[in-house]
């Protein structure tokens, strides 16, 4: 389970919230907010069972795996990246090598509002990133041009997400 989160909630500074955050339980957030949950379609894949950062948002328009690497070299210490396919449940953005190249960028975790490839290294504990889909496909992204996708976008995926400032908050249901 995971939950990313901007640093303007309940005046906490952005660290001490995020290891708040890791420390609860999802459910209980259940009990007191009605928005910011991931469709129940996206589940917890591999990787440690919790992560908490900022969101660094992807959205792709096509299958584009350059786009996926520009957003990964983007990506700062603690980002979550969270990619939405834009209904393109066929093709995988994210694999064993975009997942290790997250985590040496320091991400703390990836969600795909799509499916993801690789599934044996992904849930392997010995890699150690937190990876939430909607579930595994072997066809993947192309080399495309790099414009098939924007970065630091709002969210409007059915992975719903709460804007507050620069960073979303979102929470996977498992």
């Amino acid at each position: 389970m995971s939950v990313t989160a901007a640093s303007d909630q309940a005046g906490l500074a952005h660290g001490e919230l995020l290891e708040r955050l890791r420390r609860v339980d999802l459910p209980t957030l259940g009990h007191f907010l009605e928005e910011g949950f991931v469709d129940s379609a996206v589940r917890r894949l591999g990787g440690p069972r919790r992560m908490a950062g900022t969101a660094a948002t992807l959205a792709l328009d096509a299958p584009d795996a350059v786009a996926v690497n520009r957003a990964l070299v983007a990506l700062r210490p603690g980002e979550v990246l969270v990619v939405d396919m834009r209904g393109d449940h066929t093709h995988a953005p994210i694999g064993a090598v975009t997942v290790a190249a997250a985590r040496a960028r320091g991400a703390a975790g990836i969600l795909v509002d799509g499916v993801v490839t690789d599934v044996d290294a992904l849930t392997d504990p010995a890699f150690g990133l937190p990876v939430h889909a909607r579930g595994t496909s072997c066809l993947t992204t192309k080399r495309l041009d790099g414009r098939g996708g924007g970065t630091r976008c709002p969210w409007t995926s059915a992975v719903s997400a709460s804007r507050r400032g620069t960073s979303s908050s979102v929470t996977p249901t498992a």
